[in-house]
C-alpha cells in the first residue's frame, strides 16, 4: 500500500473523528466551525460528533496527541499542528508527504 493510501484509509477517518470530538467537547466549537477548520462538509461533522457511520478506528491516537493538535489549530498554528500530525501518523515523518489535513 502506497503511504498516501495508508493515510487516507487508516489514519485521517480516525484522526478527523477524534479531533472533531476533541474541538467540540475542550473548545466549544460549533459543528459549521469544525467543518470549515477541518475542510470537511457540517454533516460529516455531525456524524463524527453523534459517531454516525463511524467505523471502528484502524490506527489508535492518543488522546493527549490530538488534544495538543487540537488546541494548536485552534490557537492558528498550523504549521506546527501539521508537524504534530506528521510526527503521529503511521506513514511517518521521513515520507515526502505533502498531504495537508485540512483544506
Amino acid at each position: 500500500m502506497i503511504y498516501y493510501e495508508v493515510f487516507l484509509k487508516k489514519f485521517l477517518p480516525s484522526f478527523r473523528s477524534a479531533l472533531a470530538i476533541k474541538m467540540n467537547e475542550k473548545f466549544n466549537m460549533k459543528e459549521s466551525e469544525i467543518a470549515e477548520e477541518l475542510g470537511v462538509t457540517q454533516a460529516q461533522i455531525s456524524k463524527y460528533l453523534n459517531k454516525l457511520n463511524v467505523k471502528t478506528p484502524l490506527y489508535k491516537i492518543k488522546d493527549s496527541d490530538i488534544e495538543s493538535i487540537a488546541s494548536l489549530m485552534v490557537a492558528g498554528n498550523l504549521a506546527d499542528a501539521q508537524k504534530q500530525i506528521c510526527s503521529i501518523c503511521p506513514v511517518g515523518s521521513n515520507t515526502k508527504c505533502t498531504i495537508k489535513v485540512w483544506q
